[in-house]
C-alpha cells in the first residue's frame, strides 16, 4: 500500500507546480506606459505644523512628475526640469521593481499595487518612507 501512494507523489508535485506557475503571470505589460503622480503618502506621522509645507511640496511634484516604462526595459523619470533615464526589471512575481539609472545607481522598490489603472510602490525619500501612488497619464 505504501508503494502505490508513493507512485502518485510525482503527479501531485507536477500539479502543484502547474498551479503555482499559471498563477504567476507576467505583470510587466501592465507597467509599460507613462504614469503620473496621483498622491504621496508618508508612512510616518507628519507633525501638524509641517503639513502645509509637505502638502505644498506634494502639489509641486504632482504637477511635474512623470514616470515612463518601456517594453524594452528602459525607463524615463521626469521631475520639474530633471530627467533620469535607466533600466528596470520586475522580480518573478511582480512584487519588487529594480531600477538602475544610467549613472549606475541601483534601487529596489516594493510594489504595493500594480494594475492597469494604478501603480503604487514604497520608496525612501529624504530618509522617510513614502508611498507613491501613480495613475496612467493621459
Amino acid at each position: 500500500m505504501k508503494i502505490s501512494k508513493l507512485n502518485h507523489l510525482p503527479s501531485v508535485f507536477v500539479l502543484c507546480a502547474l498551479l503555482v506557475f499559471t498563477g504567476c503571470k507576467d505583470k510587466s505589460a501592465m507597467l509599460v506606459k507613462k504614469w503620473k503622480l496621483e498622491s504621496l503618502k508618508y508612512t510616518k506621522e507628519i507633525p501638524p505644523d509641517m503639513q502645509p509645507q509637505i502638502q505644498k511640496y506634494i502639489d509641486k511634484i504632482k504637477d511635474s512628475f512623470s514616470l515612463t516604462y518601456e517594453a524594452n526595459g528602459k525607463y524615463h523619470s521626469q521631475v520639474a526640469e530633471q530627467t533620469i533615464n535607466g533600466t528596470w526589471k520586475l522580480n518573478w512575481n511582480g512584487s519588487v521593481i529594480t531600477s538602475t539609472t544610467d549613472a549606475g545607481e541601483k534601487n529596489e522598490y516594493d510594489i504595493i499595487k500594480l494594475t492597469d489603472s494604478e501603480f503604487s510602490f514604497r520608496a525612501t525619500e529624504r530618509k522617510e518612507e513614502v508611498i507613491f501612488i501613480l495613475v496612467p497619464a493621459n
